[in-house]
């Protein structure tokens, strides 16, 4: 797959695929979904978002769920974790720890491209996020996953929001 696909996507058609690299990563894997979904409906919460404004707090609440945050061995009591409940914080930090280490980077580059830009203006077309779209790609080419269409993320546009692209769905990438 070519990353050129993804010049003219909005920034949240790109976490969109990149969510969409996660959850075939979980079928290859063949990992239990249900433990996914808590991490997943939070990184699809981001695409229903309707004003930038709205970012920073998804930010905030979702950068407490991110494996290079929950991984390391601070105690739930010693974190400045405020938005995941003690019981989430230690079942994601099994999750991640039993997870293929590809996976926990997906979802990390899916934060970095929702959260990058955030506190700026999307200049460009986003080269930035481009640059973790691109790692996904290898990520995914590396270890013989595959990957959703590039196809179905281009009616996102570049050109919607600031860069940031419409709200939607994740029913809506697929209709």
């Amino acid at each position: 797959m070519n990353r050129n696909a993804f010049v003219n996507t909005s920034v949240k058609g790109r976490m969109a695929f990149v969510i969409c690299c996660a959850e075939n990563t979980i079928a290859f894997y063949q990992l239990n979904k249900g433990e996914w979904d808590f991490v997943l409906d939070i990184l699809w919460g981001f695409m229903s978002l309707p004003k930038e404004r709205d970012f920073a707090l998804w930010h905030e609440n979702e950068g407490e769920c991110v494996p290079w945050v929950i991984e390391g061995d601070v105690p739930y009591e010693k974190s400045d974790i405020t938005y995941l409940t003690k019981e989430h914080y230690y079942v994601l930090n099994k999750t991640y720890k039993n997870a293929p280490r590809v996976l926990n980077e997906i979802i990390n580059h899916a934060f970095q491209i929702a959260s990058f830009e955030l506190y700026g203006s999307i200049v460009g077309n986003s080269p930035v996020t481009m640059k973790y779209i691109e790692e996904v790609i290898n990520f995914m080419t590396q270890e013989n996953i595959p990957m959703p269409d590039a196809e179905l993320f281009a009616k996102f546009s570049i050109n919607e929001n600031n860069g940031w692209g419409r709200s939607f769905t994740r029913k809506d990438v697929f209709t």
